[in-house]
């Protein structure tokens, strides 16, 4: 019939011919059986012709002008009569015992990447599990097939919460070089961190050039055990938390010295955010504040933060940031200011590790930058964890993640 061959054409599955269509208000019923005569059978891998039995297999396939399409597949079991096997068909276009084409399963998952599981589901008129499903099946596939961890040189390496209230910790590796996160571990302990880099090889190891972290010992005596050749570098951004920390510590303090000045209400984020990047009112009203003579300890504490970040900002070598880091630590002890000296100490703890950032400029910007689309913000947020959300086990929200920056 000239309606089944145009459905042929439609299906585009070249072995197939087509012995029936049925058209309902929302299906579109497809009746259709090999167009070949024998099957090879997988034991002797000789073409067989004996037909024991036939079954019908009812299998999803793409869509037809928005009708949801149903192939009524006629299955024929072979007796081999070489090794008296029975074996069924194999098609190319489904694989064994699944319900839905090949193609309509990649079709799935690629409706999945980005959105909400959930919304597939009833799109597409599918069992939410079912979705999940054809989900995990292929992202499995497409991280193996990306080699994710095959060719990277600069790892960074942070962790975020699962859970609110910091709980559930999970452990984020990124490619600094090409910003794909390669892996996502569940336990972020550094004898679960030194088995797992183990297991990848010495040659990974000894690959690695730049470790990147925060200011974590577990993190950092691992890099140190297993990547021979790596500068580690300690994030520029976690360890200037810390003199933005005693800067506020010290702004705090005043507030509470001096309860009723209003110069001294709600300017938190005046002395936290980079000089350069403040308004011209902003400017003058900080201008003002350092200004005034009760305020001096904030001014000195201010000052020594933007110089601090100038020199972080400035094209030098390792040795020439060594010797302006070291005058700037002379000098702010001779202030002998106590919210500085925290910071001096903590600073002095990691020296080395701060001054690696100066070889190439490394960081973990983009490792926090990555963490923040996976966060939820909020109860509106479309981040990755909140569309992961539902998920039975560890490996689908680790796929989830990976398949998203890939």
């Amino acid at each position: 019939m000239e309606s089944n061959k145009l459905y042929e054409e439609l299906l585009d599955l070249p072995l197939i011919s087509i012995t029936g269509v049925k058209i309902e208000s929302n299906k579109i019923k497809i009746s259709c059986e090999s167009k070949l005569s024998s099957a090879y059978c997988p034991c002797c891998l000789k073409a067989q012709t004996k037909i024991n039995q036939e079954r019908k297999r009812v299998i999803r396939d793409l869509s037809i002008s928005d009708k949801n399409v149903e192939l009524e597949l006629t299955s024929r079991q072979f007796i081999c009569e070489e090794c008296d096997r029975i074996f069924y068909e194999k098609f190319n276009f489904v694989s064994s015992y699944e319900r839905m084409t090949i193609r309509y399963e990649n079709f799935i998952y690629k409706r999945c990447i980005g959105v909400d599981l959930s919304y597939v589901s009833v799109q597409e008129n599918l069992e939410w599990h079912r979705v999940n499903r054809i989900f995990k099946k292929w992202s499995t596939k497409s991280i193996e097939k990306a080699d994710l961890l095959s060719n990277i040189r600069a790892l960074g390496i942070d962790e975020i919460a699962l859970k609110k209230g910091h709980k559930d910790f999970v452990c984020v590796l990124v490619n600094l070089e090409t910003g794909e996160v390669v892996d996502i571990l569940e336990d972020r302990t550094k004898s679960n961190l030194i088995s797992y880099f183990k297991a990848l090889g010495s040659d990974f190891c000894e690959r690695i050039i730049v470790f990147s972290s925060d200011m974590c010992e577990g993190y950092i005596n691992t890099a140190k055990e297993l990547f021979p050749n790596a500068d580690i570098v300690v994030d520029r951004f976690h360890f200037f938390a810390h003199l933005q920390k005693a800067l506020d510590s010290c702004r705090k303090a005043l507030r509470r010295q001096f309860p009723n000045a209003e110069e001294l209400k709600k300017v938190k984020w005046l002395f936290l955010k980079n000089r350069v990047n403040l308004s011209t009112e902003q400017e003058k009203q900080l201008s003002e504040l350092l200004a005034n003579s009760d305020y001096v300890l904030l001014k000195e504490t201010y000052e020594a933060k933007e110089s601090f970040r100038a020199i972080l900002e400035e094209n030098i070598t390792r040795n020439q940031a060594d010797e302006k880091l070291t005058n700037w630590t002379i000098r702010i002890l001779e202030k002998d200011n106590k919210y500085l000296n925290k910071f001096i100490k903590t600073f002095g703890n990691w020296y080395d590790y701060i001054l690696n950032y100066f070889n190439g400029r490394w960081s973990n910007g983009m490792v926090e930058g990555i963490n923040n689309r996976i966060k939820i913000a909020c109860p509106e947020s479309s981040g990755i964890k909140r569309r992961a959300f539902g998920f039975e086990d560890f490996s689908s929200f680790r796929n989830r993640i990976l398949v998203e920056f890939i």
